[in-house]
């Protein structure tokens, strides 16, 4: 199923957002990925790719506001 206009845009920030939950649980708070795979139902490598993009998003971020 291919997803259109709004729904895409949805569904990107929805992405963007677990991403950069991801990313704050592991490296900032120390929570495991294991812990946290298990907590969002998610596979521990697939919140490991998620922490990456995360990191990515935080950074980029930061430099938008400076």
């Amino acid at each position: 199923m291919r997803l259109k206009g709004q729904d895409r845009i949805r569904r990107k920030v929805q992405v963007e957002a677990r991403d950069l939950l991801c990313y704050w649980a592991v490296r900032e708070l120390g929570i495991s990925c294991t812990d946290l795979a298990k907590q969002l139902e998610m596979t521990q490598p697939g919140v490991g790719y998620a922490v990456n993009r995360g990191e990515k998003i935080a950074k980029e971020q930061l430099f938008t506001y400076l």
